[in-house]
């Protein structure tokens, strides 16, 4: 980039920044940790590594969530983030209470594993816009040894038939399927959208993440060798409130360790919550490309240093020292 473009960028960040503009950014979407348990051990996700305490969120947390982010304006919502959704058996009542506090789009990702008929029918009865398969090969051995069980074939049987309740019963829902590409899965994008396309309405295909330092084989995974595979700044702060399972608000949909909490929704309302200094100055670190000492930093440069939580108070300790060690092995 030229050097005067990239001196006129620098000041214009800071300029918004001292002009008070970071403070009217305004948050689109809402997206609630339903659970942090998960029926799968996949090999790209945070999630094995994981070592905050399994849980489920409560219905307090969850209403009074959709509650005060109707009142910021945000009118998405979408029910999961470091788990599987479907393992709350609370979630429709959820659903179907976002959409009677007027949440014009409501949207899951699930594995699929739980997703057989019934469900998926109750999910729509309840008010569900769109739910996204994760399913992250074509073939019965390889989806094994990427998702860590054995369901290939009933997770396919599951999309199958949950698109055929959508196109016969509610046309209007849409049914996706993602994928996340390793050199284990690394089939031809053509070859993917082809298994899919029949039975779903899109495919999302991308590449695999480094989520914060927690993929410690991420080297063994990820297919290009280039470091900066994301841009700054990231779009999480500026847009999204993200709630854990704990009821902590967290600037990262990827943030298995809580390393990115600057809030806490047992303890204050979101409104006050939003824009307080903690997620002002990592706003400012992301705008003006500083995050060396954060978790970004890390998911940034597919990196294994260490770095410290934006609120020591709500995180677990990452031993990143550790786990490099062990990839290098």
């Amino acid at each position: 980039m030229d050097t005067k473009l990239e001196k006129d960028i620098k000041n214009i960040q800071e300029f918004n920044f001292k002009e008070g503009i970071i403070e009217k950014y305004k948050p689109k979407k809402l997206m609630i940790e339903v659970t942090n348990n998960c029926n799968s051990k996949c090999i790209f996700c945070g999630n094995c590594n994981m070592t905050r305490k399994r849980s489920f969120v409560s219905e307090k947390i969850v209403k009074k969530a959709l509650e005060q982010g109707i009142v910021m304006g945000i009118r998405e919502v979408g029910f999961y983030t470091n788990g599987e959704p479907l393992l709350d058996k609370n979630i429709e009542k959820y659903i179907e209470y976002a959409k009677k506090n007027l949440y014009d789009y409501v949207y899951i990702t699930t594995n699929g594993i739980l997703a057989n008929k019934n469900r998926v029918k109750a999910l729509f009865d309840s008010g569900l816009d769109s739910i996204k398969f994760s399913i992250n090969s074509i073939e019965k051995e390889n989806y094994k040894n990427m998702q860590g069980v054995n369901c290939f074939e009933k997770v396919v049987e599951n999309l199958r038939n949950t698109y055929y309740i959508k196109k016969s019963q509610y046309p209007n829902k849409k049914v996706y399927v993602s994928y996340v590409k390793t050199k284990m899965n690394n089939y031809k994008d053509d070859e993917i959208k082809h298994f899919f396309e029949e039975y779903c309405d899109g495919v999302l295909i991308q590449e695999v993440r480094n989520q914060g330092g927690l993929i410690s084989n991420i080297e063994k995974l990820k297919i290009n060798n280039h470091e900066n595979i994301y841009n700054l700044p990231c779009f999480y702060p500026f847009n999204t409130v993200i709630v854990t399972c704990e009821g902590y608000i967290t600037a990262c949909c990827m943030d298995f360790q809580n390393y990115l909490v600057y809030g806490n929704l047992n303890e204050k309302k979101l409104q006050d919550i939003w824009n307080n200094d903690v997620i002002q100055e990592l706003r400012r670190k992301h705008l003006n490309g500083k995050i060396e000492d954060t978790i970004c930093k890390n998911c940034i440069d597919n990196k294994f240093e260490q770095c410290k939580p934006l609120m020591e108070c709500y995180s677990c300790n990452v031993e990143f020292d550790k786990w490099r060690k062990e990839w290098k092995r």
